[in-house]
């Protein structure tokens, strides 16, 4: 690690932050100074106006005695006598304007000159209250020399002298005030901006060290690493290495590369030795944290070659000496093959039979489930149809109830007319001869009441007679609707089993069509092994030429161990006979593919032998 010092980015982080504080506190407190400043300048403005104002009222006050004197001497109308004595003893305008004066905090020499200016109204109170007395005793002459006379003109100009003398003392020193708040104002506003400049230049040089400090460092290690990713190695990192920050980052950037730089050189060159067919060669370098993954996975790889390359070498071994039984397994295979053959074709008519059979009774129940399902559509239908007929009937019999309803009504009514047909004949019987007719039509009333009773019972006798026959027949038809329901019961379960009849045959029928199918598969397996035990004998040959090929190819690699045992030297002392057993085990699991396999390296002139692991494990 480079020992190289610099500032640090964190501590140039703290000093301009520290900075960037205190210009933001001085700019406040500026801000504040300059409200400060405006708040005063409002201020004397409005003092200004203030002591404007109580300067003319103290004129307009004075004059406004004058006036109500003056008015008063003249004319002798009492309202201006009560105007003056309540401006003098409750309105108090003149004492009230030096109450505010003090309150403002005027300087003591305007409160001395409105105080004379008062005393010298408070003389000529005197002489007023002189001619207004002379006016109450009748001497207007008297009244009006005194108001109108030279000393009280003195007297009032030498108030509106004090006066006018106030008002410009107090003007200059509100002005004064007032340009001293704006000179404050100015001041303080001319020192925020200057700081709002150099703030903006500070942040300016913020900006400039940041980009050629952090910025335009990390650009580039950035772009180391994209090129490190796109497995470009040969770089340096271009960023100076010291004790700061970024200064570490590119320390730990250039680490990264030459470890990166390290690891893929070894790689290579153990990668490159293989290649050549030096399998003796492992990595030995001490690799940390995940590369001694790849340390572990690359030397796991060359002993797992050492392995299997020791373990072909031994198989090739072992293929030479198999492939004599080999060819006489052939042909015994041949022999069994073709009378199983004549054995399957057999039991695939028999089937064929069985199988024809099955799909006649799939057919039937098929045919006999669509008649259960009409014959259910029927009961259904018919229940449905007898429910409406029930609903029919109780209709009716509602119906009969009403009219029933009805005809009471009139018998009732029969009942009432024979009773006024009988109230009508007595009072006729008292008419005595003028009451003969009434009588009569009386008598025909009550006729046509009695007929009109009589239809009104057999008319009910036969209502009720129709309302049992309907109950009756309700009582028959939801015997037979539930007859009906019964029946489409009993219908829905004959269906179901019909169902499930014709869904057994089914199955039956597409079982027997699989056994039949797996019957070809097997006859075709069969015959595919007879072909193939033909050329197995043929292919026995090419094997033994094809293992000493093996034995030289295995030879150009250089082995860690090259006496290794091999696992398959272990069948080198069975029996001959337990041989062929295994070889027969191992025939009956190959699939399909190793027979299409074989066919096709027949069809095209070339022999195809398989050397897998599960081909050598049969020797």
């Amino acid at each position: 690690m480079v020992n190289k010092r610099g500032i640090k980015q964190s501590t140039l982080n703290y000093l301009l932050g520290g900075l960037s504080l205190v210009l933001a506190i001085v700019l406040v407190i500026l801000s504040i100074q300059v409200m400060g400043s405006f708040e005063k300048m409002r201020t004397a403005e409005q003092r200004k106006s203030e002591f404007k104002q109580l300067g003319f009222d103290l004129t307009n006050a004075s004059e406004y005695l004058t006036g109500e004197v003056r008015a008063y001497v003249q004319f002798g109308d009492k309202t201006h006598y009560d105007n003056y004595w309540r401006e003098v003893n409750e309105t108090k305008t003149r004492d009230h304007i030096v109450a505010k004066l003090t309150e403002l905090g005027a300087p003591q020499n305007e409160l001395d000159l409105i105080t004379e200016a008062k005393k010298n109204s408070d003389a000529l109170v005197g002489i007023e209250e002189k001619a207004m007395q002379a006016v109450e005793e009748g001497k207007l002459d008297d009244g009006r020399r005194l108001v109108f006379g030279e000393q009280y003109d003195q007297g009032k100009q030498a108030i509106k002298g004090l006066i006018e003398k106030f008002q410009e003392t107090m003007n200059a020193r509100a002005s004064g005030e007032l340009d001293q708040a704006a000179d404050d104002m100015q001041r303080n506003i001319i020192i925020m901006i200057v700081l709002i400049v150099i703030t903006a230049v500070f942040s300016g040089i913020s900006l400039l060290l940041s980009h050629f400090k952090i910025i335009k460092p990390i650009i580039r290690i950035k772009e180391n690493m994209v090129r490190v990713a796109e497995g470009d190695l040969s770089q340096s990192v271009k960023v100076t290495i010291d004790n700061t920050e970024i200064g570490q980052l590119a320390y730990g950037t250039a680490t990264v590369i030459a470890t990166f730089q390290s690891v893929v050189n070894e790689v290579t060159h153990i990668l490159t030795e293989m290649s050549n067919g030096n399998l003796v060669v492992e990595i030995t370098s001490d690799y940390r944290g995940d590369f001694a993954e790849i340390k572990t996975s690359l030397n796991r790889i060359v002993e797992s070659f050492n392995e299997v390359l020791s373990d072909v070498k031994s198989a090739a071994d072992q293929v030479a000496s198999a492939s004599a039984q080999v060819s006489d397994s052939s042909i015994s295979l041949s022999q069994g093959a073709t009378e199983q053959a004549s054995s399957i074709e057999e039991l695939t008519a028999s089937i064929e039979e069985i199988s024809a059979q099955t799909r006649l009774n799939a057919d039937n129940a098929s045919e006999a489930n669509g008649l259960a399902e009409t014959a259910k559509m029927n009961a259904e239908q018919g229940n449905g149809q007898m429910k409406e007929m029930l609903r029919a009937m109780q209709d009716i019999n509602e119906s009969s109830a009403n009219i029933s309803k009805i005809i009471k009504v009139i018998d009732e009514i029969a009942f009432q007319t024979n009773i006024l047909a009988l109230n009508a004949a007595v009072e006729a019987a008292r008419a005595g001869q003028h009451g003969k007719g009434f009588a009569v039509v009386a008598e025909e009333v009550r006729n046509l009441a009695a007929r009109s009773a009589n239809a009104a019972k057999e008319t009910t006798d036969m209502i009720e007679s129709s309302i049992r026959k309907v109950e009756g027949g309700t009582r028959i038809a939801n015997e037979t609707a539930g007859a009906l329901v019964k029946i489409v019961e009993n219908v829905e379960k004959v269906a179901t089993l019909v169902s499930d009849i014709a869904v057994a045959s089914n199955e039956q029928a597409i079982g027997i069509s699989q056994i039949n199918q797996g019957v070809m598969q097997v006859s075709h397996v069969v015959q595919n092994n007879s072909a193939t035990s033909e050329e197995s004998a043929a292919a026995s040959e090419q094997l033994a030429s094809q293992a000493e090929l093996l034995k030289d190819q295995v030879g150009r690699f250089r082995l860690k161990r090259e006496n290794r045992r091999s696992p398959y030297r272990e069948l080198d002392g069975l029996n001959p006979e337990v041989l062929k057993m295994l070889e027969a085990m191992s025939r009956n699991k190959r699939t399909e593919e190793h027979a299409d396999g074989y066919r096709e390296a027949a069809a095209s002139g070339t022999k195809k032998i398989a050397l897998s692991d599960f081909e050598f494990g049969k020797y």
